[in-house]
């Protein structure tokens, strides 16, 4: 991860430790997959998932449920009778948007009162 964007997010308490996290989790991954760092990055590593898993779990044991499709599917797989109620559906997309929208603005009300407040130390030590 670029060292800047670690600049940038530690002053996100909820972003902090992502890149202590992605490198971790990265290293972890070529051991578990046996590939470079650089193949495992980006949509392809569903994929790889996918492969390892599917090699890892015996098939009759194994099942793989995709959430768009809703009930029907996963009460087959689990042989349950399908709920009267909605398929829950708090991630779309839309609730995405806005829990990353939220994150931008507080990073950058952070950052704005950050630098707000270096400026206003520099100008007060000059004149001082």
């Amino acid at each position: 991860m670029l060292w800047w964007l670690d600049v940038l997010l530690y002053i996100v308490p909820t972003l902090r430790y992502f890149g202590q996290f992605r490198s971790g989790m990265g290293a972890r991954l070529e051991t578990i997959y046996g590939r470079p760092r650089s193949q495992l990055d980006g949509p392809q590593l569903l994929k790889i998932h996918e492969d390892y898993v599917r090699a890892s779990v015996p098939a009759e044991r194994l099942f793989f449920f995709n959430v768009a499709d809703g009930w029907e599917p996963l009460c087959r797989i689990l042989d349950v009778p399908i709920p009267d109620e909605p398929f829950p559906r708090a991630n779309d997309s839309a609730a995405m948007q806005d829990f990353f929208n939220g994150i931008v603005k507080d990073a950058l009300m952070r950052w704005t009162i950050l630098l707000g407040a270096l400026v206003l130390f520099a100008l007060v030590y000059m004149f001082a």
